[in-house]
């Protein structure tokens, strides 16, 4: 757009910290100008037209413009670097100012409601004019590029405060037009329907604020990375054919651009230590130069050519394929000492399963020493995480 251009030089070099932080501050300074003339606009004609929709939705306009400006705060303050107290930066910042503006929406858009069911209850009338039409169709302009604005930035740098923006703006032309319908059928019907409308714009004020609480918590508390971006991931990590497997894949965030993985990936143990650690390094590298993720490998050395373990594999495999299904095994090893054989493995289940899992663990621990006699067994259950679509 022509507005990035003039106000950042550098706008095509998305990969840089600063320039995010520019993006951001600009959506920002954007919304607080566009909200503030919306809402004086409507103030100004809700006024004069005694109409409480009007007046609502100018209240919901200025309340953007306060969203806006805790935007321009919390790019300004996840910019800053780590510190000692802070190791992984601050970019968390925005989820936590996404937290405050959805309260302060709830809050607003309450009040109005309370209003709106008073007006209702004592039957006020408006005094509607046609240049409250013209105000509130440009309104609905305004807000449209606006919404699109905050779409085009919130794609170049993936942030979730400009994307939650973005439908915020959305939902706020569809209360606008309502308003618009309520005030054609007034002027054309002389029928009064503004403070139910008001009504709903307050309602629907009400649940972005919630929906924004929700989605602002689930990032606060941890969220997956989608599905799509694992597969690829995955794909980098296990492109090479000296890797016999992975498993125990776990994403950390810190941020949009703080995103941290460890994994483990399986080498036959008869490889050279000192190549296997060359080319973990040399995964860890690519993987943050393709996905900007600070990758930690941990190697697992396996034993493919041991064929007692390999028969106790196939046994286990199949015992537990006939009793459960979706588990998998990982980290399947053979100790043999003073006599004894003690089998150790990893079995992974589904999350739907986790709180089982200790029945789990002892149900199958007893299952193969039934069946393998001769062997204890000592089994440590994991959960595999299911990332999202």
């Amino acid at each position: 757009m022509v507005i990035e251009k003039i106000f950042i030089k550098d706008h095509k070099n998305l990969t840089d910290e600063r320039v995010r932080v520019k993006y951001g501050i600009l959506a920002g300074c954007f919304g607080i100008v566009t909200n503030i003339l919306l809402a004086l606009f409507k103030v100004i004609f809700g006024i004069l037209a005694m109409s409480i929709s009007i007046i609502a939705d100018a209240i919901n306009n200025l309340s953007d413009s306060a969203t806006s400006i805790l935007t321009v705060f919390g790019f300004k303050i996840s910019s800053k670097p780590p510190d000692e107290k802070h190791p992984y930066g601050h970019e968390r910042i925005e989820y936590i100012i996404s937290l405050i503006i959805a309260i302060i929406i709830i809050i607003i858009g309450g009040s109005f409601f309370v209003e709106s069911v008073k007006l209702v209850i004592k039957k006020t009338d408006v005094n509607i004019e046609i240049i409250t039409i013209i105000i509130l169709s440009i309104s609905i302009i305004v807000k449209l590029y606006q919404a699109f604005f905050y779409l085009s930035i919130s794609k170049k740098i993936n942030s979730t405060v400009l994307k939650a923006a973005f439908r915020d703006s959305l939902s706020d032309v569809l209360v606008t037009f309502t308003i618009l319908i309520s005030t054609i059928i007034y002027i054309i019907f002389s029928i009064n329907i503004d403070t139910y409308i008001g009504i709903l714009v307050s309602l629907f004020i009400m649940y972005n604020g919630i929906k924004t609480i929700i989605e602002s918590s689930n990032l606060l508390i941890g969220e997956l990375p989608n599905k799509e971006f694992v597969d690829e991931f995955i794909g980098e990590i296990t492109s090479h054919s000296d890797i016999e497997g992975y498993h125990d894949l776990v994403f950390h965030m810190y941020g949009q651009n703080k995103l941290y993985a460890s994994v483990h990936l399986e080498f036959d143990y008869k490889k050279d230590i000192l190549k296997i650690h060359e080319l973990i390094d040399q995964i860890e590298h690519d993987v943050y130069q393709k996905f900007k993720v600070e990758l930690v490998v941990h190697m697992d050395p396996v034993i493919l050519d041991d064929e007692e373990l390999n028969n106790y594999k196939r046994i286990v495999t199949n015992l537990i394929n006939n009793q459960y299904e979706k588990f998998n095994l990982h980290d399947f090893r053979l100790i043999r000492t003073y006599g004894r054989k003690l089998l150790l493995f990893d079995c992974a289940i589904p999350s739907e399963y986790t709180e089982k899992k200790y029945d789990i663990k002892h149900d199958l621990e007893r299952r193969v020493k039934d069946t393998i006699t001769d062997i204890d067994c000592l089994i440590t259950i994991d959960i595999i995480i299911k990332y999202s679509d």
